[in-house]
């Protein structure tokens, strides 16, 4: 499936995998605009001219141009696309309206993390395009916060052979036409854990304004007066004790989201003490109907799941919504360095 893929592929065979990631991860009438109108449309008006102003080349295909690259730096390339998208949304000047650029900044963020999904690592390319366009790596709360809910929105988490699951995926399925499931998960971000200097001393998320990297540390700048400190996260140091380091990284996925009590813990006792019965309920079904279509990859499943199962349920959503607003209350989590994160299990 493509998200296995591991040969080269031309232009068009790369957008046909990309409508396929779509078509798996989002309503199907949004399909067609993310890729003709928003993806494409944001190449041809945004991204291209840069390039051919760049490289002093006229007829530039940049889409074609990523294709013949190594295929560890795609992934990364999209990272400076995103950026170029912002500045064009900062330039008062653009022949684009901002409702457009929204648009492609919304599908390149699904392209970014159909590009994640090809599990490619390497950075040699990607740091000496990155030069050469002279972009900072700059990141306001806002697009911080929308990156993690992107992350949170896009997996389920299933546990103890698939008889347990938080169904992030499916939750913003079933309330993608409001903004009641955003604002629970937004509360619980906001309220994430930053580290501030290397004695454990912290602020929350929503205290931050912005996020950069320079010379590849990352930077805080927070509170009514702009402050502005390094990042710093939480390592092991010798004999397991615990210890803290200035984030270094290229990227805003070098950080990731740690729960102070694994996420597992939590969640089990959550479910089993009472405190959750529909939330429950829809664990219990969506396990079940997985486990009788494991021909149906877990990106597919949500969809899969919401129409052809879901609706059979009954689920009263207003009070799944009370139990998944207590459930993330009850959950505590850090910034801290993704290498560190990947290694940790059931989190």
């Amino acid at each position: 499936m493509f998200y296995l893929l591991e040969i080269a592929m031309d232009k068009n065979e790369l957008i046909n995998e990309y409508r396929k990631f779509l078509i798996n991860t989002r309503l199907d009438s949004s399909v067609k605009s993310y890729v003709n109108d928003y993806l494409l449309g944001g190449f041809r008006n945004v991204i291209n001219p840069i390039f051919e102003k760049t490289f002093k080349n006229k007829k530039f295909d940049v889409l074609e141009y990523f294709t013949s690259l190594n295929l560890k730096t795609r992934r990364l390339l999209c990272e400076l696309f995103l950026m170029m998208i912002k500045q064009e949304k900062s330039n008062r000047n653009s022949g684009l309206n901002t409702k457009t650029l929204s648009n492609y900044n919304a599908s390149f963020i699904a392209f970014s993390a159909f590009n994640d999904c090809l599990r490619f690592h390497g950075k040699d390319e990607y740091k000496q395009l990155l030069s050469l366009f002279n972009y900072s790596l700059f990141f306001t709360k806002k697009e911080i916060i929308d990156n993690f809910e992107w992350r949170i929105n896009t997996q389920d988490r299933f546990y103890d052979k698939k008889t347990i699951c938080l169904p992030c995926r499916l939750l913003s399925k079933i309330y993608q036409k409001g903004n009641d499931y955003t604002s629970v998960v937004d509360k619980m971000l906001n309220g994430c854990k930053v580290l501030i200097d290397g004695r454990g001393h912290s602020i929350k998320l929503k205290q931050v304004h912005n996020i950069s990297i320079v010379n590849r540390e990352f930077v805080v700048c927070y509170g009514s007066k702009g402050t502005t400190t390094k990042l710093y996260t939480e390592v092991n140091k010798k004999g397991n004790s615990l210890g803290y380091a200035i984030q270094k990284g290229d990227l805003l996925r070098d950080i990731s989201l740690d729960h102070d009590n694994p996420l597992f813990d939590v969640y089990r006792k959550f479910l089993f003490d009472g405190n959750a019965p529909t939330l429950r309920k829809l664990s219990d079904d969506y396990c079940a109907y997985h486990r009788a279509h494991m021909n149906i990859t877990q990106s597919a499943l949500a969809c899969h799941y919401y129409n052809n199962r879901y609706s059979q349920l009954g689920i009263n959503e207003q009070g799944l919504l009370k139990e998944v607003d207590v459930l993330f209350s009850c959950l505590k989590l850090t910034i801290m360095d993704r290498r560190i994160n990947s290694s940790k299990n059931k989190n």
